[in-house]
């Protein structure tokens, strides 16, 4: 006896069901992916709080921002946080800084004091 075939209905149930999950998967994996690549270099730059910069020479600012959300779906904030950071810290190198400071933080931006300190 033949296998039972599965009719046409049971075919297009099982493709929308494969396909919405695949959908679902390509829409939220980003949420769980940092996406800055830290040079070697701007994993050298420290983030400090104000008070720790005293003796240090001001090299200038830096505001950063990536999405906060996708697809409406607001993104975890200490990943959003540690992207703003990590791009602050790309920054930082350019601007011949090796220390920074968060001065403002918004919900997909932040402003950076950018420091040179011994």
């Amino acid at each position: 006896m033949a296998p039972a075939i599965p009719q046409q209905s049971e075919r297009n149930l099982f493709l929308q069901l494969f396909c919405s999950l695949i959908g679902c998967c390509a829409l939220l994996s980003p949420m769980a992916c940092t996406w800055v690549n830290v040079t070697p270099e701007a994993e050298q730059v420290a983030i400090v709080p104000a008070g720790r910069v005293q003796d240090c020479r001001k090299a200038g600012t830096t505001t950063t921002s990536v999405k906060a959300s996708v697809v409406g779906i607001s993104r975890n904030r200490d990943k959003v946080l540690s992207e703003l950071d990590a791009l602050a810290q790309l920054e930082a190198v350019n601007i011949g800084a090796n220390t920074l400071v968060r001065e403002i933080e918004r919900e997909n931006s932040a402003t950076y004091s950018a420091y040179t300190c011994p």
